[in-house]
């Protein structure tokens, strides 16, 4: 059995097949202009929010985890009380949800204060390839 990783030119991962008579399988991939990895004897499915394919090595690798931290998932409503989330790469996206909707979207800072004026979640979801999103709540009491 052979694991067959197809994934677009940033390493994403878009589909993966086991494969039990890989014979001619990665042409035919090939063939169809997929880029992919064949990794053989590899028993399980590579989740596409937790792994990846390094591109210049070909290897199927763990996403990262992004060094942000937030100092407190509490605060108190009416826009005095701050949570702050530090340790967040320049290059990420930043976004402030409320209700399901996106509220705002920052970029290029490396810290995010956040106040709230009303008592409501907010959910923070910050992205940059090949890391793992990260996600956080921020309740207003």
């Amino acid at each position: 059995m052979t694991l067959f990783v197809v994934h677009d030119e940033a390493g994403q991962i878009t589909q993966a097949n086991k494969v039990f008579d890989p014979e001619g399988y990665g042409d035919l991939l090939a063939d169809h202009g997929h880029s992919f990895v064949a990794l053989p004897d590899v028993h399980h499915l590579p989740r596409p929010g937790h792994w990846h394919v390094h591109v210049g090595s070909q290897e199927l690798r763990e996403r990262p985890v992004m060094p942000v931290t937030i100092d407190k998932p509490t605060i108190r409503a009416g826009g005095h009380d701050t949570a702050l989330i530090s340790g967040i790469p320049r290059e990420a996206k930043v976004g402030i949800y409320a209700i399901g909707q996106l509220l705002h979207e920052v970029g290029e800072t490396d810290q995010v204060e956040i106040a709230i004026p009303v008592p409501c979640v907010y959910r923070i979801r910050i992205t940059l390839w090949p890391y793992k999103d990260w996600e956080a709540e921020i309740e207003a009491i």
